[in-house]
């Protein structure tokens, strides 16, 4: 049931109620309300109900509260896409800082599909890292659609962003989407992994 219906459901029974409610008159004698002389009634007076007027407000105002509600999760969904993509990129900085201290090989492995990424340990085979919290399997929310692409496709690599101390990192582009503009994560000239806004219209 609808915000409108429920009030025009009220207004209904409102003005039926108010159809049958009786009063006493002054001088004690019971009368319904229609019959009681002017000024002699008392008690229980007869309530009207919604006037048309009044409905048009309501439903006004619960319109311009849905539209108002449509603007902010827009911006919310931009923000919420930027969270992500943000978060993505400090991970896989901290993978990188991790890798460099311990002089172990990790990757970052992505399913688009699923919208899930994983880190993962060469370890002879490649091993989902399950010893640290922080490196868990993480999923985008399913309201967010994601891209992901690693330009230099080899056996070695199967989509997965290897890395490997702080110079060597495979390149990668991974853009998560907001309402209007996607938020994009990438290495710099520098291999440094950054995060960047671009219209939707520019990609």
């Amino acid at each position: 049931m609808t915000i409108v219906q429920s009030i025009l459901q009220i207004a209904i029974h409102k003005h039926d109620a108010g159809k049958d409610q009786s009063g006493v008159c002054v001088d004690g004698s019971p009368h319904h309300a229609a019959r009681c002389p002017v000024g002699r009634q008392t008690g229980i007076r007869r309530q009207n109900g919604f006037t048309l007027l009044e409905i048009m407000v309501v439903v006004a105002l619960v319109v311009l509260t849905v539209s108002l509600v449509g603007v902010n999760l827009g911006r919310d969904l931009d923000q919420i896409a930027q969270l992500e993509a943000r978060r993505f990129a400090r991970l896989t900085e901290h993978v990188r800082d991790v890798s460099m201290i311990s002089g172990r090989i990790y990757a970052v492995e992505i399913d688009q599909k699923r919208k899930r990424y994983q880190f993962l340990l060469a370890d002879n085979e490649w091993k989902p890292v399950t010893r640290d919290d922080v490196l868990r399997p993480r999923y985008f929310p399913d309201y967010l659609s994601i891209r992901f692409e690693v330009p230099q496709q080899t056996v070695a690599h199967r989509g997965r962003v290897i890395i490997q101390g702080l110079d060597e990192i495979t390149p990668f582009r991974l853009a998560v989407a907001g309402d209007e503009f996607w938020h994009v994560v990438s290495l710099d000239d520098s291999l440094n992994i950054r995060v960047e806004r671009t219209r939707k219209d520019d990609i």
